[in-house]
């Protein structure tokens, strides 16, 4: 059965790999999955703030490796932040807070 803390723990491992990553096509991959495991948590567990976070890491993970601006993928990130800085401020030593301030960063950059 599905826990929150071990499909947190499956999407981090997957954003913790995936930076280190030899080859973007790896890096996209391993994204996908932490997404994939992101999604499950937030269907599950919906007030984990881990949850959000990580589907937000992963997205950015991944937009990073396309190497190409995903609006879809912006807004999911700044959604996800939200959510998580709504639940929990402080999940992941503010890491919400940095991820959301980046992104919008990156946002402005590219409009």
């Amino acid at each position: 059965m599905a826990t929150a803390p071990n499909l947190i723990y499956a999407a981090k491992n997957s954003s913790d790999v995936a930076q280190s990553a030899k080859s973007r096509e790896e890096k996209m991959t391993l994204t996908k999955q932490g997404i994939s495991w992101a999604n499950q948590c937030v269907l599950l567990f919906s007030k984990e703030p881990g949850c959000y976070y990580y589907r937000a890491l992963n997205t950015f993970l991944y937009d990073q490796a396309l190497g190409l601006y995903d609006q879809k993928g912006a807004k999911q990130i700044l959604s996800d932040c939200q959510k998580v800085i709504q639940l929990d401020e402080h999940y992941a030593e503010n890491g919400a807070l940095h991820l959301l301030e980046t992104e919008k960063k990156l946002t402005k950059k590219r409009e």
